[in-house]
């Protein structure tokens, strides 16, 4: 996914016909890296040992991110799950949807539909 720039922001908030002090506002909300590393879990079937590995996974994640100085928290310090910025961003990147994927979400696509080809 790629990120949005302060002043990529600023152009698009401009451009809805935003205010100069609503803009400043809503820029440290709306800005944010792109090409970072995600995480995508097939599964066969939904089993206890299946379950087992999901939930070891979690928790290790954690642990692994301290030991090597990353931090788990937002930038602000702390996770506010009320703050929903990403509902108008799937709105908007519905819209500006590319035809091209990397080569490793063209092989997951491939495998999934494989799977489920049945």
């Amino acid at each position: 996914m790629c990120g949005k720039t302060p002043d990529e922001v600023r152009a698009e908030l401009k451009a809805q016909g935003m205010d100069e002090a609503r803009i400043e506002e809503l820029v440290p909300h709306k800005t944010f890296s792109g090409n970072r590393p995600t995480n995508l879990i097939l599964m066969d079937k939904v089993n206890p040992r299946n379950m087992g590995s999901l939930i070891a996974m979690y928790e290790h994640k954690p642990s692994s991110k301290a030991s090597f100085g990353a931090s788990t928290a937002s930038t602000s310090g702390a996770w506010n799950s009320a703050n929903n910025w990403l509902k108008p961003f799937g709105r908007t990147d519905r819209r500006n949807r590319t035809s091209k994927h990397d080569s490793s979400t063209e092989r997951l696509i491939n495998l999934y539909l494989q799977t489920n080809r049945k």
